[in-house]
């Protein structure tokens, strides 16, 4: 069974960088990639298939980037995933698979997927308890 790819993890994290940005304005790409500590070009693919997707929107000129199409309330992690990954959690057949092996990955993809179905917005209730300074 496949993972989450590094494109996926850039995903999640330009996305929750950008679910930050003040009033949800939009970010250049230069901007969120020095944040993700990866190089512009490659982030701007990424965004691309969000945008894609229809969860960002691009915008051109000087105070141009990227910014959500739709309620930040309304993306959840799985949805960023599907975008950029090209099929997250499916894994590979090799052909001598039994029935019932081939059930159970798809269970597993299945359950995976219910494990992914968070509000990107809930990110932050749940895991902001665990940032603290001592």
């Amino acid at each position: 069974m496949q993972g989450i790819s590094s494109k996926g993890m850039y995903a999640l994290s330009a996305m929750h960088i950008l679910s930050h940005a003040p009033h949800l304005k939009s970010m250049r790409v230069k901007e969120i990639a020095s944040m993700v500590d990866v190089s512009p070009a490659y982030l701007e693919q990424i965004l691309s298939k969000l945008k894609q997707a229809g969860i960002l929107q691009s915008f051109r000129g000087a105070s141009g980037g990227f910014a959500f199409a739709k309620a930040v309330q309304d993306v959840f992690v799985i949805d960023i995933l599907k975008a950029v990954e090209n099929k997250p959690f499916v894994s590979k057949s090799y052909g001598n698979e039994t029935m019932i092996i081939s059930s159970f990955w798809q269970d597993m993809q299945k359950q995976m997927e219910e494990l992914f179905k968070v509000k990107l917005m809930d990110l932050d209730r749940a895991y902001l308890p665990l940032m603290y300074e001592i």
